[in-house]
């Protein structure tokens, strides 16, 4: 495990112990040691989304999505973000990509299919213009299956 890992794997202990301010700045060292490390943008960003800090979060997401475009769980998160701020449709083509990744992955269909639901119901919602994005009744029957 390189140093950068392991000052990642730090953070996210210090996170769960309570200490905020040292689980920063040991992700800044994380990222100081490998900047490509895209798992420590990852972590750092969950931990911002988990503070409300969510415009530092998406960004985090953002770089380590820029470094390691394969991985569902990235988008994923961002995803969870966008719906914490409101922002339903760049959460739909976030769990979209992240099941175009990993389409084994319930939690994407799962809350994809809920940021839908809440469309829905928002008043100011025309119907033609969720159907179209919306890739079929397969997704239901993909993880029913």
């Amino acid at each position: 495990m390189s140093k950068a890992q392991l000052a990642s794997r730090e953070g996210t202990d210090l996170f769960q112990l309570g200490h905020s301010e040292a689980t920063f700045q040991t992700f800044d060292k994380a990222i100081q040691l490998d900047h490509n490390h895209s798992d420590a943008y990852y972590d750092r960003g969950y931990i911002y989304a988990a503070l409300g800090q969510h415009q530092r979060a998406i960004q985090d997401f953002d770089k380590a999505i820029q470094l390691d475009p394969k991985d569902a769980m990235k988008y994923f998160g961002r995803g969870l973000v966008h719906v914490q701020i409101g922002q339903l449709q760049l959460a739909i083509k976030d769990f979209g990509m992240a099941l175009q990744l990993d389409p084994m992955d319930a939690g994407a269909y799962s809350n994809r299919g809920a940021v839908y639901n809440d469309l829905m119901d928002q008043p100011e919602t025309n119907v033609a213009q969720i159907y179209p994005q919306i890739e079929g009744i397969a997704d239901v029957e993909a993880v029913l299956a």
